[in-house]
């Protein structure tokens, strides 16, 4: 886990991988964890066994007021 977050009382977790291709052993550790993604640098958002990617540009661009 990278960054966590706590927003409403729940917290998330954020895995920030800087590759294209994912493997399910990349993002094992935050797979277990509740309300857990992981920005990556993909083109589009989808899910690696439930556990949603989005792509990192998008993601921190969302961040910003």
């Amino acid at each position: 886990m990278d960054v966590a977050t706590v927003s409403g009382g729940k917290v998330q977790a954020i895995e920030i991988k800087w590759t294209s291709q994912l493997r399910k052993q990349d993002v094992k550790v935050i797979g277990g964890m509740p309300n857990a993604e992981v920005w990556a640098n993909v083109s589009k958002p989808h899910d690696m066994n439930g556990l949603p990617i989005k792509p990192l540009p998008q993601a921190l661009f969302d961040l910003t007021p």
